[in-house]
């Protein structure tokens, strides 16, 4: 039955009223306190704990084995590297063990003795020896910038040799050892008369949009770049427009491809005229570790000078592939409507910008290459300037200093991909980023603009002439 309440004492008066009898009602003596009144009923659910035997049982229907994984997982400072890092670090490791082997006395075949180098718990080697191996590492190896590797490369290969050992026999360099090394390869091998290793960089230089009129100009009128595919030809032209926007993200594209379902077309009205926007999601970038859960968006707009507007050779490409109904879509623009543009079901997987065989057909399930692209590149860069070393880092520096002048630190830090958590607002941006860095750094008159609209990038409109 309900009856009165109320609190006497130190607390003075604290409540005064009728409760459930039910209830159990716990009174503090500390002023501070307060009272505080908990449900029996919600206590007793508390109580009602899940049978252990049900979760152990559900445990086990999902996979989970006691101790299945037990020699891994008493190793520490594991990672899961992707396949490009592992394609390096085995590398790295296969000259370490053609340098043990040639110091040793070439018993058995080399298969057999590189497994028991890199067997589960073969040991470090000392940093004499260490350094006996990096000198024997740069003396077979071939320098891009001079007769061997430069330290800087020495230094990467180091690191790659520290982590592809740490995965392959569960031992590590200390850091001591590892600081050790490093400050040989700088301050005394690079400093050997005969050594040949040096400190040297390739030359930086910003790609600016005077480039970029420059190099689609000659991509289009010069008869000195030799066969590309017209298809290639315009492969490389969104390409090239898509990571001026991008920070030139070549993982993106050339990684696993940029099928259809990963980038959306809106259509927009102002003043009942039509345009578009585009976002290319990016799934397979640097240090992103859940390609398939998690991606990172740019935002990009139609532009009216042809040679700057991406949404043009989209809505081309995706009509010579299939993934767009041209009939329909002419009615969607003739429409009043306003929304997203979807792409045919039986499209979605397919890529954007395709590989082309010897005969100049297309293969739908094949991306085009990242040494395809940079094949065209080098000519461009060759014809305009008679230089073909730049690369997309020359984009993704020009990039980077237009954000820089027109952005915030927290928007520059989301379009970049940058994650130091240093970055204000860093847990707070959305998973799309509103930059224009096409239209506000690589374009003549560079000015800011932003076309993000959450809402619309998620909705899901039925436009006049589009099937329900």
């Amino acid at each position: 039955m309900a009856g009165p309440l109320s609190g006497l004492g130190d607390a003075g008066y604290l409540w005064a009223g009728t409760v459930p009898a039910e209830a159990v009602i716990v009174l503090s003596s500390q002023p501070e306190w307060g009272c505080c009144f908990v449900d029996a009923t919600m206590s007793s659910s508390r109580q009602r704990r899940p049978d252990p035997s049900s979760i152990v049982d559900r445990a086990r229907s999902n996979g989970y084995q006691s101790r299945r994984h037990e020699e891994n997982d008493r190793q520490r400072g594991l990672r899961k590297f992707d396949d490009k890092t592992l394609k390096t670090q085995d590398r790295v490791l296969h000259i370490y063990t053609t340098w043990s082997w040639g110091n040793s006395d070439h018993r058995g075949s080399f298969d057999d003795f590189e497994l028991q180098a890199l067997r589960p718990g073969a040991p470090v080697p000392e940093i004499h020896s260490l350094k006996d191996f990096w000198r024997f590492y740069k003396d077979q190896a071939r320098g891009r910038l001079s007769s061997r590797p430069t330290v800087r490369t020495l230094r990467s290969c180091a690191k790659s040799f520290k982590a592809g050992f740490l995965r392959r026999t569960g031992n590590t360099l200390s850091e001591a050892d590892t600081a050790e090394i490093n400050s040989w390869m700088l301050n005394v091998l690079s400093q050997e008369e005969h050594s040949g290793v040096r400190d040297l960089e390739m030359p930086k230089y910003n790609y600016q949009h005077e480039d970029l009129d420059r190099n689609i100009s000659t991509l289009w009128t010069s008869a000195e770049l030799g066969y590309i595919h017209e298809r290639n030809r315009l492969q490389f032209h969104f390409l090239l427009l898509l990571f001026c926007n991008s920070a030139g993200r070549c993982g993106a594209v050339f990684n696993k491809g940029l099928p259809y379902k990963d980038i959306r077309l809106v259509l927009k009205r102002t003043e009942g005229k039509p345009h578009f926007l585009y976002r290319p999601d990016q799934r397979h970038v640097k240090n992103n570790k859940d390609p398939t859960n998690k991606k990172f968006g740019i935002t990009g707009y139609e532009h009216a000078v042809l040679r700057y507007d991406v949404v043009f050779l989209l809505i081309n490409f995706a009509i010579a592939d299939g993934a767009l109904d041209r009939h329909a879509f002419m009615r969607i623009i003739d429409g009043e409507g306003e929304g997203p543009i979807e792409w045919l079901p039986e499209a979605q997987d397919r890529f954007i910008c395709q590989a082309l065989d010897s005969s100049g057909n297309c293969h739908p399930s094949k991306w085009m290459t990242g040494s395809t692209f940079d094949s065209i590149f080098a000519r461009v860069l060759m014809k305009d300037y008679n230089y073909s070393k730049a690369s997309v880092h020359a984009i993704q520096r020009q990039v980077a200093k237009g954000l820089d002048e027109r952005y915030t630190e927290t928007e520059r830090s989301q379009h970049v991909l940058h994650t130091d958590p240093r970055i204000m607002g860093q847990s707070y941006v959305a998973f799309v980023s509103s930059c224009d860095t096409l239209l506000s750094c690589m374009t003549p008159n560079p000015r800011r603009h932003e076309h993000l609209r959450p809402i619309a990038w998620i909705a899901v409109h039925i436009l006049p002439g589009q099937e329900k």
